[in-house]
């Protein structure tokens, strides 16, 4: 794996189409195409780890860039005085991207420990809260808790699960089926899940389409426990867990709660348009389209399959000059008894030290080293003294 600009760069444009795409499928843009949750799910995760590594692999393949990367590149070499201090462009854009992602790395930490710190004095769940609540059905290391606030009912915690239920009126019907969604999330371990696009974004924090893409996680976290919960139901209970769900976000609605992580509801009139609706839809739909499911095999494979790297014209300046290129097989350096010499497109070019030996010989690390079989005392400058090892 190799990290770079160009990998960046190409992983963020990637990105972009693949958010674009997953936006389009949540908001049903796509007629007439058939796709269960699941994928949803695995398309997202795609995603997710094409900005997690956004490097260059083994499978890649290099495409030539003549006129923007270029323009790219030569505008980050731009040198800018800064108190009698000497910077790139490119140097600044580094640094603000570091401070970015402290600060917003240590505003994330500061605002789990808080709410950790604030969970360890809730108070359990009133004996009279649930009518008829069967503890096998709690998770062994899930406790109820009340908070007498006014919102949604939530769940926190990742090693030890809290399920959190409020002073919002709710219905003895209501509060048994938020406590098994809620209870969903547990299994699922959602709280993690959200906890690394969080982390993610921390990185991110720069690039407007994480913000789209992190919604879209969570829309997606909670269709999947919508679905899982009534897959497999009678059509009764289908129609109680939807008709919670409006009853609900009509309550949040009309009153101003506490903006709390709820999970039950999201208080967007969008979200809970897409949840019902793969709530109709997944109630009807067995199998997903068969295209959809060859595009998630091809999919990862496509996405570290092509990389953009800038080209430069020979001119005056660049004459002389030339690439270093690994994956080029006539690339290589040349080992004739205790000396190297640099083959660039199967040609000597520079006698050179030991790679391994000397600190400022990082460039020409990644090439491969072989041994030359040396038929006289020639320079060598022809394959014919070349023997692999």
């Amino acid at each position: 794996m190799l990290f770079s600009t160009s990998s960046l760069l190409i992983s963020i444009l990637l990105a972009i189409v693949l958010i674009i795409i997953l936006q389009l499928l949540i908001s049903n843009k796509i007629k007439g195409q058939k796709y269960q949750i699941s994928f949803l799910t695995i398309f997202s995760l795609i995603i997710f780890l094409r900005l997690a590594f956004p490097f260059e692999f083994i499978n890649t393949h290099t495409i030539r860039s003549y006129k923007i990367l270029p323009a790219i590149y030569s505008f980050g070499r731009t040198k800018v005085t800064i108190i009698n201090l000497t910077f790139t462009i490119k140097q600044i854009l580094k640094i603000i991207w570091l401070i970015g992602t402290i600060v917003m790395l240590i505003i994330f930490f500061r605002n789990y420990h808080q709410l950790s710190r604030y969970a360890g004095h809730l108070k359990k769940i009133p004996p009279n809260y649930f009518k008829d609540v069967s503890k096998k059905s709690i998770p062994h290391n899930t406790k109820l808790y009340y908070l007498p606030i006014n919102s949604t009912p939530f769940n926190i915690g990742i090693f030890h699960p809290k399920i959190i239920f409020t002073k919002l009126q709710l219905s003895s019907s209501q509060k048994q089926i938020i406590l098994q969604h809620e209870i969903q999330h547990v299994k699922n371990h959602d709280n993690l899940k959200l906890y690394l696009i969080e982390l993610l974004t921390c990185i991110y924090w720069w690039f407007p389409f994480i913000y789209i893409f992190k919604k879209q996680i969570r829309e997606i976290i909670e269709m999947n426990v919508d679905f899982q919960i009534v897959h497999y139901t009678s059509r009764t209970f289908y129609q109680s867990y939807t008709k919670c769900l409006i009853d609900v976000y009509k309550k949040i609605s009309n009153n101003q709660l506490e903006d709390f992580n709820s999970n039950f509801v999201i208080n967007e009139d969008e979200t809970l348009k897409h949840r019902i609706h793969f709530l109709l839809a997944e109630y009807k739909i067995k199998q997903t389209f068969w295209l959809f499911k060859i595009i998630l095999i091809i999919l990862p494979l496509a996405l570290t399959s092509i990389i953009i790297e800038p080209f430069y014209k020979e001119t005056e300046k660049t004459k002389g000059t030339f690439a270093i290129d690994a994956k080029n097989p006539e690339n290589y350096i040349l080992k004739v008894k205790n000396k190297f010499y640099l083959i660039i497109e199967g040609k000597m070019v520079a006698k050179i030290p030991n790679p391994k030996k000397v600190k400022n010989m990082k460039a020409f690390q990644s090439l491969p080293i072989k041994n030359a079989k040396v038929i006289d005392d020639r320079i060598p400058n022809s394959k014919d003294f070349i023997k692999n090892k």
